[in-house]
């Protein structure tokens, strides 16, 4: 031993066929090597190839027990006093847990030897394993020079002795108080000191659970807290406030309570975020969590919680609560539950109910997973807004059909339950599961109807075409289509269903014929809408200018509903030659590529075909092949992704639309003028007929009225001015409109564009347009971009503004002023007009 010295540069952790020296010393027992080694600095952690270190290796190579215990021990005491020399943290940890009895008289000395080599983590370390010599170890760190360890030192010297103003002082102000040394003169020219900011100290470098720790053991001592001790965690909490986020984090910092006079001290801030979540805090928070008015969030997952403040789900603004893996047992509301809640996640608790409150919540995702229901939560079923739910590993065995109601549900998860088995074949479970319960609900019905719309210029066969696919021969005289009419098509179906539907059944087809005269381009904009099949109509005999004439439908059509499917067909194909019609075809295929039309961002086209309406039979296969091609793409539209055709309805729903379809006829059969229904007259149609008792929520109104709007059963529109208004009779409103923005030969009031409103009723003075409504005719004409008032006296209809005439401007040169060009790919129709009028 006496041959080594440093002074010949002999490296100690040098290795020889992966052996170091300590290694080897080691496995002979040569103590006094061993000592020599480990002043040179010999790294005891190193381990030989077989992954043993110097310690293990005198265990396993030492026969005689005496001299194996010393060295071994002797070992384990350099491994501790290097590990903490060198703030090898995780190799300490290891070394505590493993051998904790025979390292229990080193923790001090241990501290020591941190707290002069200045490693703050083991510093933190041993304290939490009970290293108690504060005072004495801030001279140490000091005098070495590592200050931020003496002032943790000293702060952890004052949470002892819950010295609430020394804490106070250090966490404000980042200055050592006086422990054993002249602090002031040590540190005095100490820039880091003494002008660090809070955060330096606390949020970057300190441990909180260290000092947070040392007073709830100061507490105990004085079995209670006080004030004083209070303060001294407050102090240190404060240090965690994030004030760009508004946020305070509290996780993960050993705290067994929260004080009342936190919180309350928290009521006047603006805190949105509190997150108290892995601690001991038990067994309830307290209420003045509650006076936090602006908290959005609170996060109090792995606690000791048996319980929540009642008022805690009443805060109104708290839109996410986390109180996960605690020992809840109930969950307490005394009024309503905050509209502004969204998330609230209660898994891994005690929980054996829920408070009833929550049915009318706006919570969009609950996970109530790991409790002990023994029946599923009725109030569940009336979260109708609800998107996520999980529910599974709890005691229930079934679930209610009500659950159904949850139209919005995208994701569930529920135990095993026994009756869904034979629905959950396949994927998506949610939906197969929400439509198994609704169809057990509300008797629910396959409807395979849905609107069909006919589009094209004048003069192109819509109207004949339509009465083809009624099957439907008879000549009649050609009258061009005013405004729009609608009737019922049936077709038989393809037999290309789903597990809900009946292969072969007719479908019913509302199909709204629309006139192509120019002046109703400004109406028909209304009228388009999703969850619609589109027949786009061209004449063959016009050859490229029909084609061209497809632009612009297909523009109105993108822009109102864009991903709408839209079939192109070419008429009078008894006009042209087939190589014409081959030619013409292709042509329209190349087109409406080019103008980049057919994709679901905009709307498909997946057939372009021609027809002949004459009555020869030759001609009749091509109705035939269009009326296949109809019921094939009708089975393919979607609407808020769901199958338009063969959708699941509530047998209420269905008797709701029997009932105004009774109505519509009534008022015809007695001539009356009824056109509009409030939403208070149709709950009342709701309340009187008893086959409609399911639709008894808002939700499930909003539904009907929606379900009957897409097939034109009603006309109803969600703006402010109109929303409590719906239109029986969709003809009436286009007739309405068509009045005011007609050509001039029938309407001559409108000059340059200009309506005087005192000629209103010589426009109107057909009896179906009672003049007392007209101010709700105005409305209606302004909601849709058609007219607008200018004054008392006068009303702007924009697509009737001159065609021709030149307007000239000229700026003044004073005028600062800039240019915006804007390109459209597709310019929709009547666009120019209607951004005049909004």
């Amino acid at each position: 031993s006496s041959g080594i010295n440093a002074e010949y540069g002999v490296n100690a952790c040098t290795t020889v066929s992966n052996r170091t020296p300590l290694i080897i010393a080691a496995s002979k027992g040569f103590e006094g090597i061993i000592d020599v080694l480990t002043n040179y600095g010999a790294d005891p952690f190193k381990k030989d190839i077989s992954q043993k270190t110097a310690r293990s290796m005198a265990a396993s190579q030492l026969s005689q027990i005496f001299s194996k215990s010393s060295c071994v021990d002797r070992l384990l005491i350099y491994e501790f006093r290097y590990a903490c020399r060198r703030g090898m943290v995780m190799e300490l940890k290891d070394l505590l847990e493993e051998e904790s009895e025979k390292l229990s008289n080193m923790i001090e000395t241990g501290l020591r030897v941190a707290s002069t080599c200045g490693q703050l983590k083991v510093v933190e370390l041993l304290i939490s394993r009970g290293a108690r010599q504060f005072s004495e170890n801030v001279s140490h760190a000091a005098l070495s020079g590592h200050i931020l360890t003496a002032s943790f030192l000293s702060m952890c010297a004052h949470c002892y002795t819950l010295e609430s103003t020394a804490v106070h002082n250090l966490t404000l102000e980042g200055k050592i108080k006086e422990h054993g040394v002249d602090v002031d003169g040590a540190f005095a020219g100490d820039s880091l000191l003494s002008d660090a900011p809070t955060e330096l100290f606390f949020d970057k470098t300190f441990d909180l659970r260290v000092p947070i720790q040392l007073i709830q053991e100061g507490q105990k001592k004085m079995h209670g807290t006080d004030e004083d001790s209070d303060d001294c965690i407050y102090h240190l909490l404060l240090t965690k406030h994030d004030a760009d986020h508004f946020s305070l984090n509290w996780d993960d910092l050993g705290l067994c309570y929260l004080a009342d006079s936190w919180l309350r001290s928290l009521s006047a801030t603006h805190i949105v975020e509190l997150d108290v979540s892995y601690n001991n805090i038990g067994p309830t928070l307290p209420d003045s969590v509650t006076s936090i008015r602006d908290l959005q969030k609170l996060s109090c997952q792995h606690n000791l919680l048996r319980e929540l403040p009642p008022g805690l789900l009443e805060m109104p603004n708290l839109s996410y609560l986390n109180a996960s893996s605690n020992s809840l047992k109930r969950i307490t509301v005394r009024g309503s539950v905050s509209q502004s809640l969204r998330n609230v996640n209660l898994k891994g608790n005690l929980l054996s109910s829920l408070p009833d409150q929550l049915r009318d919540s706006s919570i969009q995702t609950l996970k109530l997973s790991n409790n002990f229901f023994d029946t599923f939560p009725s109030c569940i079923c009336g979260i109708t807004c609800m998107l996520h739910l999980e529910i599974d590993n709890c005691k229930f065995t079934d679930i209610p059909n009500e659950l159904g109601r949850l139209e919005e549900l995208q994701h569930l998860e529920l135990p095993r339950i026994s009756r869904l088995d034979h629905v959950l074949n396949d994927l998506p479970k949610t939906t197969k599961i929400l439509a198994y319960l609704k169809e057990k609900l509300y008797s629910l019905k396959p409807l395979f109807e849905m609107k069909l719309i006919m589009v094209g210029r004048e003069g192109r066969g819509k109207t004949t075409l339509i009465k083809r696919l009624q099957r439907d021969y008879t000549s009649s005289k050609n009258i061009s289509t005013v405004g729009i009419q609608i009737s019922r098509t049936k077709l038989q179906g393809s037999g290309s269903r789903t597990v809900f539907r009946v292969g072969g059944r007719s479908i019913t087809l509302h199909t709204w014929d629309f006139g192509g005269q120019q002046e109703y381009y400004a109406t028909h904009q209304c009228f388009i809408t999703p969850a619609t099949l589109y027949i786009l109509v061209f004449s063959l005999s016009t050859g490229l200018s029909g084609i061209e004439e497809l632009r612009v439908w297909l523009g109105n059509i993108s822009a109102r509903a864009a991903g709408s499917t839209v079939l192109i067909v070419g008429t009078y194909l008894d006009k042209v030659s087939e190589k014409e019609c081959t030619e013409l075809l292709e042509e329209a295929k190349e087109r409406v590529r080019l103008w980049g039309f057919g994709t679901d961002t905009n709307v498909l086209i997946p057939v372009i075909t021609a027809v002949s309406c004459e009555p020869e039979n030759e001609f009749k296969k091509t109705v035939e092949k269009l009326s296949e091609s109809i019921v094939r793409e009708a089975e393919k539209v979607r609407y808020k992704k769901k199958l338009v055709l063969g959708q699941l309805v509530p047998n209420s729903y269905l008797a709701l639309m029997d009932e105004i379809n009774k109505l519509k006829n009534t008022y015809e059969r007695e001539h009356k003028i009824r056109t509009v229904v409030t939403e208070e007259e149709l709950w009342e149609i709701i309340r009187k007929n008893p086959a409609c008792d399911d639709i008894d929520s808002e939700y499930q109104f909003n539904a009907v009225t929606d379900l009957m709007h897409n097939l034109g059963v009603i006309l109803h529109f969600k703006e402010p001015s109109l929303q409590n208004q719906y239109f029986l009779d969709p003809c009436w409103l286009c007739s309405m409109m068509g009045q005011i923005v007609t050509i001039r030969e029938r309407n001559p009031y409108v000059t340059s564009g200009i309506l005087q409103q005192r000629k209103i009723r010589h426009m109107l003075k057909d009896k179906r347009f009672p003049e007392t409504m007209f101010p709700q005719y105005l409305r209606i004409l302004n909601r849709f971009e058609i007219a607008l008032k200018i004054d008392a006296d006068q009303i702007l209809i924009p697509c009737l503004l001159p065609q021709d005439e030149d307007v000239t401007y000229s700026i003044p040169s004073d005028l600062q002023y800039f240019e915006r060009q804007i390109s459209f790919r597709n310019l929709p129709s009547g666009f120019i007009p209607r951004i005049l009028v909004s």
